[in-house]
């Protein structure tokens, strides 16, 4: 991996790589690693435990394109039990609410 970007969540919970010095070897048996542009790899693959991460299932969607020689992959982790602090204020959380959510969070009548 040359490049990676976690959600403020999956970061938070040590579920990120760390690319910023390094590249990062991905897992041999994950579609990225296989070079797949399938639709199945673009619809989305469930992984069994290890194979992305220790002990966690993952959905990965990927997309191989034989012209540069490169693979996106996006990684889906279930997130059963995980806590959200609503005082924790996040950029890309906020992207993800409503204009009427953001008018209340900052106090304001949305009308």
């Amino acid at each position: 991996m040359h490049w990676s970007k976690s959600s403020g969540s999956a970061y938070r919970s040590g579920r990120y790589f760390a690319t910023k010095q390094d590249c990062v070897e991905v897992p041999e048996f994950s579609l990225a690693a296989q070079e797949q542009n399938s639709t199945e790899a673009r619809d989305g693959v469930r992984h069994g435990p290890g194979i992305w991460f220790p002990g966690e299932e993952v959905i990965e969607h990927s997309i191989y394109s034989k012209e540069y020689g490169k693979t996106l992959t996006v990684l889906v982790l279930d997130d059963a039990g995980g806590y959200s602090d609503p005082d924790d204020f996040n950029e890309d959380d906020e992207l993800l609410t409503d204009s009427y959510t953001n008018f209340i969070n900052n106090g304001q009548n949305p009308y």
